[in-house]
């Protein structure tokens, strides 16, 4: 039983953050740098980055100075809670849809009742591929 509360302290250094856009976290590692945080930063799939800091007083700071992260992220929490169950992105593939209704405008509606609707593949968009 110990081993898994000492296995589990690592994620009080721990922030998960989840991204405006899909867009580089570059910019928030060069402002924890230049700053002196020592981390690292790896991607969580969908929209979720967490990053993992020496010491949990770095990963308090990281999380309440939105300096870091305000114009990249949606929003920054510490450790690892339920927001990474919340976002977790899932790729939907329809099938037996009528010709007619093949656009972005019927898949966003479906995408919408399921939670979030992010984008259409490129080959389903230009009808390139319609399977």
């Amino acid at each position: 039983m110990n081993r898994k509360i000492a296995d589990s302290r690592w994620l009080d250094r721990c922030a998960v953050g989840v991204l405006k856009t899909f867009s580089s976290v570059d910019r928030v590692n060069k402002r924890l740098r230049d700053r002196g945080f020592s981390f690292t930063s790896k991607y969580l799939g969908g929209k979720l980055m967490l990053w993992s800091f020496e010491t949990e007083h770095e990963s308090e700071g990281f999380v309440r100075s939105n300096f870091f992260w305000e114009d990249t992220f949606i929003s920054m929490e510490k450790g690892y809670s339920s927001l990474a169950y919340r976002t977790r992105l899932v790729w939907a593939n329809i099938r037996g849809t009528p010709m007619s209704h093949c656009n972005e405008t019927f898949f966003k509606k479906i995408g919408d009742l399921l939670g979030e609707f992010l984008l259409i593949e490129d080959d389903t968009a230009q009808r390139r591929r319609l399977d």
